[in-house]
């Protein structure tokens, strides 16, 4: 893979990518071409949303599902536990088999980590409260490509 920086003051298309179903979240700032260390640099770089984005078929909400305990991801699962408290009798069974289940918790887990993110910065919470950034949560249909606004 070739990678491709340009030096210019600002980010050509400046975003915040934020990793929420490995875990505990993490930040990573970059830009249209070029991916930068994980951190909050200069107020997220002039990024003017967040975009939560979960996938379909997310192999650690089946293991939430199921109730994996094995080694290190017992402990990064313990995160999508909330996202499990949307379930009812009338979603199945709860196997991770059960697709529509697990596109119900991914979905949820992505609102919720959403919602949590200026709990979690205070940059993020003075950006939103300035009306400086927008915090959205999406879904990923890995098959089609097509990105989803969830509400």
């Amino acid at each position: 893979m070739r990678s491709i920086s340009y030096h210019r003051p600002h980010p050509l298309a400046p975003a915040l990518h934020y990793t929420a179903c490995h875990g505990e979240p993490r930040f990573i700032s970059f830009d249209f071409f070029q991916r930068g260390a994980p951190c909050l640099h200069d107020e997220v770089a002039g990024a003017k949303a967040v975009v939560v984005l979960g996938h379909n078929s997310c192999g650690s909400i089946k293991a939430a599902i199921d109730d994996v305990e094995v080694g290190n991801i017992t402990a990064m699962l313990k995160n999508l536990k909330p996202a499990l408290s949307v379930l009812d009798k009338s979603d199945g069974p709860r196997k991770s088999d059960n697709q529509f289940l697990v596109q119900k918790i991914a979905e949820e887990n992505a609102r919720q980590t959403a919602a949590s993110l200026t709990d979690r910065s205070p940059i993020i919470r003075h950006l939103a409260d300035a009306g400086k950034l927008t915090i959205a949560a999406a879904m990923h249909d890995l098959t089609s490509g097509r990105v989803s606004w969830l509400t």
